[in-house]
């Protein structure tokens, strides 16, 4: 009989085996995206028990996925995110973790539970069906490898070599600093901009957040200019800390027309905390992500146009078609049978430049016709406005 969640777990045919155990497991991790804190892996923390690494220190930091699931069974928020009062801090963090193992036979069919299950053999050499019956016997065995296995040895462990956090615009990046200068770690520890309070304009906590971001840059941002400005001067300054990379959290790209000056005035509201209508929300945001979503598809145009006339002409031309996988076919049929970019002719890259216009003109497109909140992903499937 198979044993359950094995090591060839959901590798259900001899090519995956062999193409994950004699190729892939070994490799190094590089994780362009974690919710890892830059503090805990710099200072090598060492959790308490396996309540606060698995779900969280009760300071409403942890693990969010686990934590929606215990709200969907019903559980008080203070023993989900926080301390249970009343309660000593272990006996808090007891409660936390039983509840959880309660929980478990709910989350079958839901991939949390093979997470959970993956998480205890990996990390603790744990392989037993998590349940109440065996609740006390886990927490025992996983608090004993908790002595030795410190927040770094975890990562060592996986091999990881690269982590990206992710950073607000607001951060210092303090542990950041205080890590590259440590030799000591093994783990090359990038910051990630995640700019997304810079666009929610409708939230109440907007105007508290833009003050955030004018101390730190020095001056007031008392326009969607400087506010513009003051953004580019922290990517500067992330760059300049090793980040590489950004991070967004767009559920629906907004678009609507607008001028430079109507989005002044509602970025001004957002400032004071005053309604913003939908229609608003969509021109204040189709404004900052519009523009900023195409920024990397024409610096990869350039850079392909300096290969195909330059000294790198032998490079395939699938640095073109592999990002721009929303406009694949019609990229296809332009380049045809060609294969590096020296091969490509004017004509060719002409009409390529043409495709990076497609969605912006989709979406003006769309939103005359009388249509909005328009999915990228979903491409002319759109959701009607009234």
């Amino acid at each position: 009989m198979q044993n359950f969640m094995d090591k060839d777990f959901l590798l259900t045919t001899e090519t995956a085996k062999k193409l994950y155990h004699e190729h892939a497991e070994g490799k190094p991790i590089i994780d362009y995206h974690c919710h890892l804190q830059p503090k805990e892996i710099y200072e090598d923390k060492k959790f308490r028990n396996l309540a606060e690494v698995w779900l969280g220190a009760g300071d409403r930091y942890g693990d969010h996925y686990k934590w929606r699931a215990l709200r969907a069974r019903g559980y008080e928020e203070d023993s989900i995110s926080g301390n249970v009062p009343g309660k000593t801090l272990e006996e808090s963090d007891y409660q936390k973790y039983y509840q959880f193992v309660e929980s478990m036979p709910y989350f079958v069919g839901n991939p949390l539970y093979h997470w959970s299950h993956l998480e205890m053999q990996r990390y603790f050499d744990i392989y037993d069906v998590i349940n109440t019956k065996n609740a006390k016997k886990i927490w025992d065995a996983a608090n004993k490898k908790l002595e030795t296995l410190t927040a770094r040895e975890m990562m060592y462990k996986f091999n990881v070599k690269v982590v990206c956090t992710t950073d607000d615009p607001v951060d210092d990046l303090h542990y950041h600093k205080l890590m590259k200068e440590d030799k000591t770690l093994k783990v090359d520890v990038r910051p990630a901009f995640r700019p997304d309070k810079a666009i929610n304009v409708e939230l109440d906590w907007f105007g508290a957040w833009v003050e955030q971001l004018s101390k730190v840059v020095g001056y007031k941002l008392d326009s969607v200019d400087a506010l513009t400005k003051a953004l580019a001067e922290r990517i500067e300054f992330f760059h300049s800390m090793g980040s590489r990379l950004s991070d967004h959290a767009l559920d629906v790209v907004h678009y609507a027309p607008a001028t430079k000056e109507e989005v002044n005035a509602i970025y001004l509201k957002g400032l004071k905390n005053e309604p913003i209508t939908a229609e608003e929300e969509d021109k204040y945001k189709g404004l900052k992500i519009g523009f900023v979503s195409m920024i990397p598809y024409f610096v990869l145009f350039a850079v392909c146009l300096i290969f195909a006339f330059g000294a790198n002409k032998d490079m395939t031309v699938s640095i073109l078609t592999l990002p721009m996988f929303y406009v694949f076919q019609i990229l296809r049929a332009i380049i045809g049978n060609v294969t590096v970019l020296g091969d490509l002719s004017v004509w060719q890259f002409l009409l390529i430049f043409a495709t990076l216009f497609i969605v912006p003109i989709c979406a003006e497109v769309s939103y005359l016709l009388g249509y909005k909140d328009i999915l990228i992903f979903e491409k002319l499937t759109y959701k009607k406005k009234k």
